[in-house]
């Protein structure tokens, strides 16, 4: 019965070093050919991080957006003034795992701050005056 325990256990103890040893070599594999951080994942491991930048140009009152997201495939982002639950100015939707986008609204006189928020989660703000 002790001899069964230890070849289990020896058994157990290889598989985990296999398994480790196989993500070391995807790890480094995926290093080598694509450049990437070793941390940023595997793409079968959910390991990116969604990202998104906002900056905004303007003529008076005038404004466009120009939406920049990555890693937030199949999440909706939306341009609105002063926090994610602020009044909407542009939305749509990051069906891919990056996009770009633009968008362009009349807004009042004043100092207005927008932000970008993708999935209600706020990911950059830019401030503006008119």
């Amino acid at each position: 019965m002790e001899k069964a325990k230890t070849d289990i256990r020896k058994v157990i103890v290889y598989y985990v070093v296999i398994l480790i040893c196989a993500l070391v070599i995807a790890f480094v594999a995926q290093y080598i050919f694509t450049g990437t951080n070793l941390f940023v994942g595997l793409g079968i491991l959910p390991w990116k991080e969604c990202s998104g930048s906002l900056s905004i140009s303007n003529s008076g009152c005038m404004f466009k957006a120009k939406i920049s997201v990555t890693g937030c495939a199949g999440k909706t982002y939306e341009v609105k003034e002063d926090s994610c639950f602020g009044s909407l100015k542009c939305d749509g939707s990051a069906d891919y795992d990056s996009i770009q986008a633009t968008c362009a609204w009349r807004d009042s006189s004043g100092n207005h701050k927008y932000v970008l928020c993708v999935g209600n989660e706020l990911k950059d703000s830019v401030s503006k005056t008119c």
